[in-house]
């Protein structure tokens, strides 16, 4: 199965000031998946302040049947072949060399883990951070 990361922290300056500065950079992800591939989604804290509004993205972005169950909670995806597979928290931490994965989403409940370590050991994004899950 294909692995795509899809990164929207490439649409701000946060990334690059982070790793000029050795900030943290605080995230939310989910994971999602259809018949021959995972997505892993993530984007800066501040602009995507549910998981929702990261599903909401992919499925605009794609033209996927979805609409909002309850604003702006819940986000679901009418497609039968695509499915949520969890969300939750990371931080980037530019000094240290980390990434930090926690959580899980109130609407769409804990990420897979193992799914989450193959998107880590197999997105260039990643190769500078070591992983640790909590």
């Amino acid at each position: 199965m294909k692995f795509t990361t899809i990164d929207l922290l490439k649409d701000t300056n946060i990334l690059q000031d982070s790793q000029k500065l050795k900030a943290i950079i605080e995230c939310k992800f989910v994971l999602l998946k259809n018949v021959t591939e995972h997505f892993l989604i993530f984007g800066p804290l501040h602009t995507y302040n549910f998981h929702a509004m990261l599903v909401e993205k992919f499925c605009v972005d794609r033209k996927l049947d979805s609409s909002w169950r309850k604003r702006p909670d819940i986000f679901e995806i009418h497609d039968s072949s695509t499915k949520i597979n969890g969300g939750g928290w990371f931080q980037f931490d530019f000094s240290k060399k980390t990434l930090i994965a926690i959580g899980s989403s109130t609407a769409y409940g804990r990420f897979d883990e193992s799914v989450f370590e193959e998107f880590i050991a197999t997105d260039s994004v990643f190769e500078d951070f070591s992983l640790k899950i909590g």
